[in-house]
């Protein structure tokens, strides 16, 4: 699996076309997603946050997920302070696989507010997180961390929003000719890149070496045409499959074996790769509610 930095890079990218669109109606299905009904663009859109512990991720979806007969107090809260709200920006944390949505709202009195989901994903660590955007400070989450378990932040209502600590690595798409150029030679296995630059998964550092092994005469310019291939305009999401695993890539997996197929967008291969094992997942914890 590769929702890495890149891919959250790329997922952005995609979701460019919810902006000055307005959130029409949120549910949550269950303790791990929320759905987010947009209109946008004169269409309707549902976006999903899934903080799942293997399967976090944030994509558009066709799937229909049964919602329970009364929200959870969570989704009582976002229902509350965003629905009727616009979306006026989403943008990443630098090339971490944090995202942050900008909503332009109105209070219970009809003033102008302005509110920011944080969706951290993380794996186990996942997180949805509600700010006052103009004071930073927490609404609710869809997770508590007290000081008992994180004594790094606190995320808890009334709290100041602290990040995530920033990764101690190069931000590749602010890396300098010269600069790539010095750790080239140190790039020999994908465990290096990811050690060197932020946003790498082994996945992705994999194809990256294959295709610099290919074209040793320009390095650079096959670097910076590997960033650019993140972009809107330029992916091409991928989904290859062989006898021991199902890898997934915003670009063209040219390293990999097996059967490769390609979709129209990357919420599609998510939906793809993703759905049925989480539906698997969440018939599984039904049962077990229900012993």
């Amino acid at each position: 699996m590769a929702f890495d930095g890149l891919f959250t890079k790329a997922i952005v990218s995609e979701l460019q076309q919810l902006k000055s669109g307005r959130i029409s109606k949120i549910h949550q299905p269950n303790s791990q997603e929320i759905i987010f009904q947009i209109r946008a663009n004169n269409k309707n859109h549902k976006l999903l946050v899934s903080l799942h512990p293997s399967f976090s991720r944030m994509q558009l979806t066709n799937e229909v997920l049964t919602n329970p007969s009364e929200p959870p107090l969570f989704c009582m809260v976002l229902r509350k302070q965003l629905e009727g709200g616009m979306i006026t920006s989403i943008e990443q944390q630098e090339t971490d696989r944090i995202v942050s949505i900008q909503v332009q709202a109105r209070n219970e009195l009809g003033d102008q507010i302005e509110r920011k989901l944080v969706i951290e994903i993380m794996g186990r660590h996942s997180n949805l997180i509600l700010l006052d955007a103009s004071r930073d400070l927490i609404i609710d989450s869809m997770k508590h961390l007290p000081p008992s378990v994180n004594s790094y932040r606190t995320i808890l209502p009334g709290q100041p929003y602290i990040p995530a600590p920033p990764q101690d690595k190069l931000d590749p798409f602010q890396v300098l000719e010269n600069e790539f150029m010095d750790v080239l030679p140190n790039l020999q296995e994908p465990r290096d890149v990811v050690q060197q630059f932020a946003g790498f998964s082994p996945l992705t550092a994999a194809e990256l070496l294959y295709r610099l092994q290919q074209n040793q005469e320009q390095p650079f310019c096959v670097w910076r045409s590997f960033l650019d291939s993140f972009n809107a305009d330029s992916m091409k999401p991928t989904v290859v499959e062989n006898d021991r695993k199902t890898l997934f890539s915003a670009v063209e997996l040219t390293h990999a074996p097996g059967t490769t197929q390609t979709f129209s967008t990357l919420s599609d291969l998510l939906d793809k790769v993703y759905f049925a094992r989480a539906e698997r997942e969440r018939v599984k914890s039904q049962a077990i509610d229900l012993e």
